[in-house]
């Protein structure tokens, strides 16, 4: 009896783990930012009540208008179509020097930050006045550029994608300031209005879902 029992055994444990690899093997979720797929949008508090929704540039700056010191941040948002039952192995996000600035390029000691966004906001619409909010939870900083159009590729993002699935009524994307918000700095990448798409920026997520595994063994 007790072999009959370890046959079984093996049996179930076999027929499990060929059930793992045939509904769990992870997956990659691949967007670049475009007008289907995303949002972008810069905003300044030299124009409270003015929008960027259509700026070449991801910008986060200090820096001065005749004299007045301002401060700009850009908001980024991907439209993940991500089960809220999934597991995230891995999330990355590449950000990309910008070719065609309206604004200065990377520039002076511009150490920067990625942050969670926890209000909605529309990137045709929002402006300085109607700045989303924000937390520092599982913020990311990037480091002081080395050159101009420094590429910043494969930033790591995972615990923040995370959140942004496990509480999907308080995520809108990323917000991207500068550490310290004064002049003169800035660090620019390309929007989602880029004409080199291959500049926008682009994430790259390995889940897991676990909703095409435990139905099997129900």
């Amino acid at each position: 009896m007790k072999r009959k029992i370890t046959i079984l055994g093996i049996l179930f444990y076999l027929i499990a783990l060929s059930n793992i690899q045939l509904f769990g093997q992870p997956h990659t979720i691949s967007i670049r930012l475009g007008p289907q797929t995303g949002q972008d949008a810069f905003v300044g508090d030299n124009y409270l009540h003015t929008n960027w929704g259509s700026l070449l540039d991801n910008l986060a700056t200090g820096w001065t208008m005749q004299g007045t010191p301002i401060v700009g941040r850009s908001l980024i948002q991907f439209y993940f179509a991500i089960p809220n039952n999934a597991i995230i192995t891995n999330a990355r996000l590449s950000l990309y020097g910008n070719p065609t600035p309206v604004n200065p390029n990377h520039f002076g000691l511009n150490t920067a930050y990625l942050r969670r966004i926890v209000s909605p906001w529309v990137d045709d619409v929002v402006t300085w006045s109607t700045h989303p909010d924000y937390i520092t939870t599982h913020q990311v900083m990037l480091p002081e550029s080395t050159s101009p159009l420094q590429d910043y590729l494969n930033i790591n993002v995972t615990e923040m994608v995370r959140d942004m699935v496990n509480h999907p009524t308080e995520s809108f994307g990323f917000i991207f300031m500068l550490n310290t918000e004064w002049f003169y700095r800035s660090m620019n990448f390309a929007s989602s209005e880029c004409a080199d798409v291959s500049k926008r920026p682009f994430t790259s997520d390995n889940i897991y879902n676990y909703g095409w595994y435990y139905p099997h063994f129900e």
